[in-house]
């Protein structure tokens, strides 16, 4: 392949900053289309394979007929990918990467999915911890892109939510590379799906809003939408707002929103040992100041979130 050719840089995630999605593709999702095909295809059968059976039939396709499961295979796949994203894009970017360039959020599973001769550089950023620039990650990415590597730079959650895509985004621009952005699934949705909350209620969340908690200077920024924020009939999820935690909670009740509303922390959100710890919005962060959480933490907020302690098991995490 010509140099020239590859000059591409993958702004690329990991879905739910964990390999399990990715990893299981292979072996799980095939083995489930499978067993869904011979489903489709044979004369019995529950009530969801009856229903996927007519579904079939309504695109013109008759399972019985002699080609009748490779038309049903194509269908279920078309679908599936349909539904939930090419999966396999994430694997493919990973594999064909030169060097990839990873923050500190992702799974050592996921960055291990590059190909074995894949150049793998952490440049991570932590909040209050020695860290890259982000104008030295952008100019790095920028220096390998020109010498025809492949780069992919892998990001945990979306790269389009407080990921600083734009600012990469503008400096391969304006170096004449070109990008390809592979969209992913914000941490906000890893923990929703921690907590076994939908973030909004049709009769208690309307809006669900995210916020960073953490400004340029390392303190909760000035310019935040007080009465947005403490509207009680919106969710609110908080990115790096553990250490500005207190502050935040002390505004949004100054502001008008009762100290009772429900916020949960979910601490590594999809990982393994992911945490989660269910308080309200007064009391959260004397709870986490004995916690001491060490992991990245998404703090939740609302009334959305009030079922949560009946429906969630809390692993014991660090610090338990």
């Amino acid at each position: 392949m010509p140099r020239a050719s590859r000059r591409r840089v993958l702004v690329a995630i990991a879905i739910l900053t964990t390999a399990s999605v990715l990893a299981a593709a292979t072996s799980v999702v095939r083995g489930r289309i499978t067993d869904l095909v011979d489903g489709i295809a044979s004369p019995d059968g529950n009530e969801r394979l009856q229903f996927a059976r007519r579904l079939v039939e309504r695109r013109g396709i008759n399972p019985k007929a002699s080609d009748g499961k490779a038309q049903v295979r194509r269908f279920v796949v078309e679908t599936m990918r349909r539904m939930v994203g090419e999966v396999d894009g994430y694997v493919r970017a990973l594999q064909s990467a030169d060097v990839v360039l990873y923050d500190d959020l992702v799974s050592p599973r996921v960055v291990e999915m590059a190909r074995r001769e894949a150049a793998r550089i952490n440049v991570g950023k932590r909040g209050y911890k020695p860290s890259c620039t982000q104008e030295d990650i952008s100019a790095l990415i920028v220096a390998l892109a020109q010498e025809g590597k492949r780069v992919v730079r892998l990001k945990g959650g979306d790269p389009m939510i407080f990921g600083r895509a734009n600012e990469e985004i503008a400096a391969l621009r304006a170096a004449g590379l070109a990008v390809e952005i592979v969209p992913g699934v914000t941490s906000a949705g890893a923990a929703a799906a921690a907590l076994q909350s939908s973030l909004t209620e049709r009769d208690l969340a309307r809006r669900v809003q995210f916020i960073t908690a953490h400004g340029r200077d390392g303190h909760l920024p000035r310019d935040l939408d007080w009465a947005a924020l403490a509207d009680p009939r919106a969710t609110s999820v908080v990115y790096m707002g553990v250490k500005t935690l207190a502050e935040l909670s002390a505004r949004l009740i100054a502001h008008g929103l009762p100290g009772d509303t429900p916020a949960c922390m979910v601490e590594r959100a999809s990982w393994p040992d992911e945490r989660v710890v269910r308080s309200t919005i007064a009391l959260l962060p004397d709870v986490l100041a004995a916690l001491r959480p060490q992991g990245p933490c998404l703090i939740l907020i609302g009334l959305a979130l009030a079922t949560v302690s009946r429906s969630v098991q809390v692993p014991p995490g660090p610090g338990s």
